[in-house]
């Protein structure tokens, strides 16, 4: 387990273009830990999400995020 460039406050952002960008519609920190981090959207529409690290755990100048999931509300409408 690393901690080096392992996100620790974050925010998140959407867009329908990839070009505006809301104001964040989510923030928070995370553990340092290597378990899967969840970012709620509260019901948020979009078609891209940006990640934005706002510190690392190690307190370094370096961010990196894996393995991003997004899921979408299936059963909302389109």
């Amino acid at each position: 387990d690393e901690s080096v460039g392992r996100v620790r406050e974050y925010e998140a952002s959407i867009s329908s273009d990839g070009l505006i960008w809301s104001p964040p519609v989510a923030r928070g920190a995370w553990p340092d830990d290597p378990t899967i981090k969840p970012i709620p959207l509260d019901g948020a529409k979009a078609r891209y999400v940006r990640l934005r690290g706002l510190s690392a755990v190690d307190g370094g100048p370096v961010m990196s995020a894996a393995e991003i999931i997004v899921e979408a509300d299936e059963s909302a409408p389109r």
